[in-house]
């Protein structure tokens, strides 16, 4: 916990001054968002403004392997919470820029014709996912994350039946290599598609 003011205070804090704290150590900022999913608390506004602003540089010289080394300690039903915050704190967009595009992609949700953008979508496949009896099955929670993943290269208007996303799940198969190679990810031999 160092770096950060007590959490007795009901909200996330760096000491000091946050954007001189955050210089000393850009992790704190995954650490910060991986706090507040887990304990579900609100990140104090200075403390946001400074991991937003501080963005860039947290891609810039944080490894990947240390972001993840964070993400591992993020429980499977808190997740969704703190991809959301990733996302809002536009790490997610130079961490993982595939599924943060998800975000600009829409779908049907319902037969009621309700458009949802496929991010949400997947933040709430996430969120649900351990309420159905995976509780601690946070691979399983990680893999809701790239479910939907090849709908930006698959999307497709056609005049009879609107947009689709045929084949959008070997088309994220063959995606998700390279995602994990950037984030230091082991693969198991059977995820290599060809």
């Amino acid at each position: 916990y160092e770096g950060f003011a007590d959490f007795k205070g009901g909200s996330i804090r760096f000491t000091g001054l946050p954007d001189e704290t955050l210089r000393h150590n850009y992790l704190l900022a995954v650490r910060a968002l991986r706090f507040a999913a887990n304990f579900d608390i609100p990140i104090e506004p200075n403390t946001w403004l400074a991991i937003v602003r501080s963005s860039v540089r947290v891609l810039d010289y944080v490894p990947a392997t240390d972001i993840m080394d964070e993400w591992r300690k993020v429980a499977a039903e808190s997740m969704h919470r703190f991809v959301r915050l990733l996302y809002d704190a536009h790490i997610l967009q130079g961490l993982i820029p595939e599924v943060a595009a998800l975000s600009c992609v829409c779908q049907e949700k319902d037969k009621d014709g309700v458009e949802v953008n496929v991010f949400d979508h997947t933040l709430e496949c996430m969120k649900h996912y351990p309420e159905e009896g995976f509780h601690y099955d946070w691979l399983g929670t990680m893999a809701m994350l790239f479910h939907d993943v090849g709908k930006t290269k698959s999307k497709r208007w056609e005049p009879a039946l609107g947009w689709t996303f045929h084949n959008h799940n070997y088309i994220g198969a063959k995606m998700i290599p390279s995602i994990f190679r950037r984030m230091k990810l082991p693969m198991d031999a059977k995820m290599k598609y060809v």
